[in-house]
Formats: structure tokens, C-alpha cells, sequence
């Protein structure tokens, strides 16, 4: 899959890339919301993944702002931060999002939504392909 990775923490962006590219994913890593849209704008992405906290452009806005974009329902969003933060996993969840998940992520529940993306794009591509 191609995934957009969104963090401003540099160190966990690069740790949860390289465990996705481990499995085979394409990731383009970005470290701020302006740098997510600029890049979701010139590439077709299966998965966005972003921080909620991050400076210019938080990850709730990110996310409005990609399900405004054409196509933006084949793409799956999630978000993740390191606050336990209610109102926000609603807010996500109201938004669209597919998960919202809580830092430092785990292995487990990383690959978990992993395989529900892969899942959901093999059964559109297959759709497409008829």
C-alpha cells in the first residue's frame, strides 16, 4: 500500500515507518499537516496516518481537509496521539476516521489496521478490475 505518514516527532515517524516498509508499504513521511496535503494532492495514497497534536495544521484538520479532496473515501484515515484524548477519537470517528489510536502505538493494533486497510483496497481494486 502506499501510506502517508504524518508526525512532527521525527524519532516515532521514523520508527513506524520503517516497521511499515518492513511489511512491504510504501511510505511517504511528512512532518507537518501542510506537507501531508501537498503530497496527498500529487500521489493516490491507500492510508493516512497522523499525529493528532502537531503545529500549523493538527491532525483533526488534516483529516477534514482530505475527506474534502476527490476520491477521498477510498482512502482510509487514522489518527493517532499520545493524549488519551475522548473528545478528539470521537470527533475523528464522526470525521471519517477508520482508528484512532494511542502513542506509542502498538504492534498489535499498528498491524491490525494494516490488514483492514489492505483488505478494504483488495476488495475496491477487485470492484475496479470487473
Amino acid at each position: 500500500m502506499n501510506i502517508l505518514l504524518v508526525d512532527d516527532y521525527h524519532e516515532s515517524r521514523r520508527r513506524m515507518a520503517q516497521f511499515m516498509r518492513h511489511f512491504g508499504h510504501r511510505v511517504v513521511e511528512t512532518g507537518n499537516g501542510h506537507e501531508a496535503l501537498d503530497a496527498f494532492d500529487r500521489q493516490h495514497f491507500h492510508l493516512v496516518m497522523t499525529d493528532v497534536r502537531m503545529p500549523k495544521m493538527d491532525g483533526l484538520e488534516l483529516l477534514h481537509r482530505v475527506r474534502s479532496r476527490r476520491r477521498a473515501e477510498e482512502v482510509d484515515v487514522v489518527l493517532f496521539s499520545a493524549h488519551a484524548d475522548r473528545e478528539a477519537a470521537e470527533e475523528a470517528r464522526l470525521s471519517g476516521a477508520s482508528a484512532f489510536l494511542v502513542k506509542p502505538v502498538a504492534i498489535r493494533e499498528l498491524v491490525a489496521v494494516l490488514q483492514q486497510a489492505e483488505h478494504k483496497h483488495a476488495c475496491l481494486e477487485g470492484v475496479e478490475g470487473r
